[in-house]
This record gives structure tokens, sequence and C-alpha cells, in this order.
């Protein structure tokens, strides 16, 4: 039985290697990938000079991902196209291991049914201090019109206000699965039990699962955060997110979080009020 070593290709290590020793080969295979240029036209938006340019496209003509035009300008092949698909996101994946380092382990593997390049731009922010990022999430809620959540983590105060606001105002679209966990501890809090009440009668859509769930997850609008799912220390939770505008990486969020909370009956505001007992969730599938 062929070994992991064994089916590696020397041959197509090589290419990659070829491609990726030089981000001229990489710039000008995809300037020509989607439609042919002249040499001046590839020259000027990738800044090569004449000598490196002919040298690469000649090149690539002999691997054949690129030919000549008769009008003499330069495309890549449709061998050249598939490189350049190929590649890409394998490049752009990388660059997310970068940026994420050990925040790399917060991301769902077996839920993640995106590729790891849609994370390549995303960022994470690290205040000094646990509360500065309370602060600044607080914040974005009073400018987010959609705000959805799937969650472990209990809301601190300051942040349970602005959604309490921003519903009451008519402002904020509020959608919001939490384990029975969280729904248990805010049930026995006098102090936010009464306002998580009112949060439900104003508009908010409240969902309680068993739980594990796969990570916490914010939507605001346009923008994802994703925080550690595992018990750890305080700037690991509520201090460090991964941020991301891609639309991919929102699609991806809505989906997980519809996964979730479909077919799971909404919390009452009953749950909160008195001594009723908290109800359990009916599962969704799949979850």
């Amino acid at each position: 039985m062929p070994s992991d070593r064994d089916r590696l290709s020397d041959e197509a290590l090589a290419d990659i290697a070829y491609l990726a020793r030089s981000r001229n080969r990489v710039e000008i295979l995809g300037v020509i990938a989607s439609q042919p240029h002249s040499p001046r036209e590839i020259a000027e938006t990738t800044g090569s000079a004449r000598s490196t340019l002919e040298r690469i496209l000649t090149e690539l003509e002999e691997r054949g991902w690129a030919r000549r035009t008769s009008g003499g300008g330069y495309v890549s092949t449709d061998a050249g196209k598939f490189v350049m698909e190929e590649f890409s996101p394998v490049v752009e994946a990388m660059e997310a291991i970068r940026n994420l380092g050990e925040t790399i382990s917060w991301l769902p593997q077996d839920e993640l049914r995106i590729s790891l390049s849609h994370f390549s731009d995303a960022i994470v922010r690290r205040p000094d201090d646990p509360t500065e990022a309370i602060d600044y999430m607080t914040e974005v809620i009073r400018t987010t019109e959609d705000f959805r959540v799937i969650s472990h983590l209990i809301p601190p105060e300051r942040t349970a206000n602005a959604i309490h606001d921003g519903i009451e105002a008519g402002r904020l679209n509020f959608d919001y699965v939490l384990t029975e966990d969280v729904l248990e501890f805010l049930s026995d809090h006098p102090e936010r039990r009464e306002r998580w009440a009112h949060t439900i009668e104003a508009g908010a859509a409240l969902r309680a699962i068993e739980g594990p769930i796969p990570c916490n997850l914010w939507i605001f609008d346009e923008i994802v955060w994703i925080k550690k799912s595992r018990p750890g220390s305080i700037q690991d939770t509520f201090g460090v997110p991964i941020i991301s505008d891609d639309d991919t990486v929102r699609a991806w969020g809505h989906d997980l979080i519809d996964s979730y909370r479909d077919g799971v009956t909404p919390v009452d505001s009953e749950a909160f009020r008195g001594d009723q007992p908290v109800q359990p969730a009916e599962s969704s599938e799949g979850t």
C-alpha cells in the first residue's frame, strides 16, 4: 500500500515551488488568466522589468500554462487557469494560518464548510484589557441593525443593556441561540431576568439548546466575530475575537446559526419571570 510520501509527486512539488519562489510569476500568470494582455500591459500591471517579464512568459509557455496570441499578447491556457484557481487559495490559506496563529484552533473544524483561504484577511483583535473588548462590542451593537449570536458565554451587563435598548428603540433585530446553562444562569439572577423578559417581549428571538456548540459566533450586520468555545481565561473568551468581513465567512456563519436554531422552540418571556422553571429546548436535527 503506497504511503503518503509515495503519493507526493516530485513534478507537482516542483511546479508549486516554481510559483512559490517568485511573486512575479504568480502575478503575471494571474494577469493573463482572465484575458489576453500585451507585454506592455502586463508590465504596467505587475511592475515587472522587461527582461524579467520576457523570461517568465517564456517559462510559462514552456510549462504549457500560457500561450502567445496572434496579436502578440499573452493569455493563459486552460491548464494555466486551473493552476491559478488551485494555487491562490493555498496561498490565502497559508496567510490565514499566519494571521490567526494559535486562535486558528477556535475555528470549528468539524463544521467549517468553507476553505481556510476565506480567513486570509481576518484579524485577531487583542486588547490589553478584556473589558476593552466588552466596551468595543457594546459600541458595535449600538450601530448594528441585525445581530445574530450562538454562544455559551454569559452576556456582560453593558452588552445586555445595549441589546435591550436597541430592540426597544426598534433599531435592532436580535436572534440569539444560547445554551441551556446560560438560560438557567440568567433565569436564576433577578437583576438580569426581568430585563431579558422585556427584551423578548420587545421582539428578541431567543432559543436555548442543550449544547455543546462548535464555537462562539457573533454576526453584527456584515461583520463576523468568532471566539474560543472551550473554557479558558477571560482574555481568551471575552477578550480576543477573530474578526472577518468576508462574504463567504458571513454566509457560513448564518448557516451555522440556522443549523442550531431551526426546529428549536423559542424561549418565552415567562422563563425569566417568577418561579417558572427553565423549559428544556427541543433539539434541532443535525446539531
